[in-house]
């Protein structure tokens, strides 16, 4: 059994102590508890590989690997099970109201929401690796799947569902996870943050009545105060009021009703407050479903505006369209592909993101590991699985998986119970479903969405770090002015552009020394010392520096006899800078100066005699002792201590300091670039 952990007692404690971490053949942790046989134990898969292609290959066809339930299960308990259906049953009170509302952002007919919501559960609990992480459709993502699809038809959203489904299957499989790495985290708050901003605004059209037809926000705005005449008195009374209830159940929420009172009085009502703020969407569309529906039968006229007829039933079971019949013509696959473009690429990537994020942080709350490729994977097979049951695409869900991690579900299977409820509100509920009032949805849609946007990070942004500060105002603004996924783009493109900045613009220490003669022509030692890794987009400034040093000595009618580069803190180069190098070496020699290196690592110092052809003059020394006794200026030129004095007061960073015989890389996070 390899990379195992097994979790004894309740999930939701918190402060759980790791009783036993084995260090032996062994690789399972067990936490709160030595015997791994106990009835409270809850096991949770673990990264099952290594984290090398090879290794990887190997898991991949195993069964236990590919499906956890084959580890946990076998620990399955009735005291489990029961955990596993209060929770299920909680979160399904949350998910038909959520799923109904963000189908409309998705642009697709209410009954889509549910489609999408119970195949996602079902094969998570086969394949995921996070007891707490429900998996259907989200605000953003609806976001996204409207973007692409503009929700004309809805085999664009389901053949998009199978496509993305496939393509985080094959991330899977190759292991090409590690790409998301690049996508920072102020980028992602960033789109999460302008993302709501976008959504809670196009909400207001439902909200309020207030006619409007553009996507994007500016224009939207516009036409708020153009057609403010539009506004519809009996939807925006509804709408404000399922948000303001909304709003206070989620802040009753966080009450301590009764804290220390123990009485079985008290804790029932704390229990029944619980319930009924956790559940406070499905009460809310609940009480505003029957006041419509009593509202038709009285013939009261309150022009509210309904969700109309929604069709009931199991969904069609299908493969995906791969071509359809639009008005008497025959759309090809090709043709919906073209249209789609690139949200093929942006839907899965961001179906990733949100899913691996969300397990993370809730793996890292209730202190168990997931394993994030097969996370991935996961969220692929759902994808792929719920595309021939009409779905659009789905992900993990942040107020629903913390729901369920609040109701103490123990594993997965809480899914199950999840999707079953949703079956059976399409079976035989789907009815009542037209009289829900969309102001409702749009209520439940903003008071959700509105505590995605991070403002506070903000400040800690400003505080910390500007660069990051920027990625995320950018990507907000971004966002705001045209749609969330030129936001997205446009953000990882800023951030990665900001990363390469200091590779492009290197930290070059530069210090000239006379060499102590009088009276033209008098000779300088130029020394540089770089900050960091050398690559490709700093050859031009790595030149540049060099011809400066240059200009200086021959205006000052002195000659630049020998140039000392500094290598300690260079732990990468790569050819284009090596050839800035040979072409600066052949600028001083043509100027009757020298040039040595000092002090590189093994590595790069073969890079230098590898290129023989290229830098044939390439010489190197140890230390500069080494290069000040070889060139037999010892009453010329400044002692060793004296130059390290002189270039630590100019240092990138005290923490830097080099092994000449080690190629381990140091830690990044100790070359600070000022």
């Amino acid at each position: 059994m390899t990379g195992e952990v097994l979790f004894h007692g309740a999930a939701t404690e918190h402060s759980a102590d790791i009783s036993k971490l084995n260090s032996t053949d062994d690789p399972t942790v067990y936490l709160n508890q030595d015997d791994p046989s106990s009835d409270g134990d809850v096991v949770i898969s673990r990264e099952c590989f290594t984290g090398t292609v090879k290794s990887f290959g190997a898991n991949f066809c195993d069964p236990a690997a590919r499906f956890p339930i084959s580890k946990w299960i076998r620990t399955y308990s009735a005291g489990k099970l029961l955990r596993d259906f209060i929770a299920g049953l909680t979160v399904a009170l949350t998910v038909i109201p959520q799923s109904l509302a963000y189908a409309s952002v998705a642009g697709l007919p209410s009954v889509y929401g549910l489609y999408s919501s119970f195949i996602g559960p079902l094969v998570y609990i086969f394949t995921g690796t996070s007891k707490d992480i429900t998996m259907g459709p989200t605000a953003v993502m609806s976001l996204i799947v409207y973007t692409y699809t503009k929700g004309e038809n809805p085999e664009y959203a389901v053949l998009l569902t199978f496509c993305a489904g496939a393509i985080e299957v094959l991330i899977s499989v190759l292991q090409l996870g590690f790409f998301l790495n690049f996508v920072s985290h102020p980028v992602i708050s960033g789109f999460t943050s302008g993302a709501a901003v976008l959504i809670a605004y196009g909400q207001l059209k439902s909200l309020t009545g207030i006619e409007m037809s553009a996507s994007w926000l500016l224009p939207q705005i516009y036409q708020t105060f153009h057609n403010i005449k539009t506004i519809k008195a009996a939807d925006t009374l509804m709408g404000i009021t399922c948000l303001i209830s909304l709003l206070l159940m989620r802040k009753l929420k966080t009450i301590a009703i009764f804290a220390n009172v123990q009485s079985r009085t008290a804790v029932a009502t704390r229990k029944v407050v619980w319930l009924f703020c956790t559940a406070s969407n499905a009460f809310i569309v609940i009480f505003a479903t029957i006041f419509a529906y009593i509202s038709v039968q009285l013939g009261a006229n309150f022009d509210l505006t309904l969700s109309g007829h929604i069709s009931s039933g199991f969904p069609p079971v299908t493969i995906p369209p791969f071509g359809y019949c639009r008005n008497g013509t025959e759309v090809s696959f090709g043709t919906m592909a073209s249209e789609i473009g690139s949200g093929f690429l942006i839907v899965p990537l961001l179906g990733i993101l949100e899913s691996t994020a969300i397990a993370r942080a809730f793996g890292r709350k209730n202190f168990y590991r997931i394993d994030a490729n097969q996370e991935i994977l996961a969220i692929g097979l759902s994808n792929v699985l719920s595309s021939f049951f009409q779905s659009y695409p789905i992900t993990g869900s942040f107020s629903r998986t913390a729901v369920n991690s609040q109701s103490n579900v123990a594993t997965p299977l809480g899914g199950l119970f999840t999707s079953s409820v949703v079956i059976l509100s399409l079976l035989f509920f789907a009815p009542a479903f037209q009289f829900i009032p969309k102001a409702s949805l749009a209520a439940i849609i903003i008071a959700s969405i509105i505590f995605n946007f991070d403002y506070a990070l903000f400040s800690i942004l400003w505080r910390v770090n500007k660069l990051d500060f920027l990625s995320f105002s950018f990507t907000v603004l971004v966002c705001c002015a045209t749609s969330a996924e030129y936001g997205i783009i446009a953000g990882v493109v800023f951030s990665l552009l900001l990363y390469l900045l200091p590779y492009a613009t290197p930290n070059i220490q530069s210090q000239i020394f006379d060499d102590g003669r009088t009276g033209p022509p008098c000779g300088r030692t130029v020394i540089f010392k770089f900050a960091h890794g050398l690559s490709f987009p700093a050859a031009e400034i790595i030149l540049d520096k060099f011809q400066e040093n240059i200009s200086e000595c021959r205006k000052s009618e002195l000659r630049p006899e020998f140039c000392i580069i500094d290598l300690g803190n260079v732990w990468t180069i790569d050819f284009s800078t090596l050839v800035a190098f040979a072409e600066a070496s052949r600028e001083f020699k043509r100027h009757d100066g020298k040039v040595y290196f000092i002090r590189g690592r093994n590595s790069v110092v073969k890079t230098f005699e590898r290129a023989v052809h290229e830098f044939p003059d390439f010489v190197h020394f140890n230390s500069y002792d080494d290069a000040r006794v070889a060139l037999n200026k010892k009453e010329t030129v400044i002692s060793e201590s004296e130059l390290l004095a002189i270039l630590e007061q100019r240092a990138i960073s005290p923490e830097i300091r080099i092994d000449l015989n080690s190629d381990t890389e140091p830690p990044t996070n100790n070359v600070v670039i000022n």
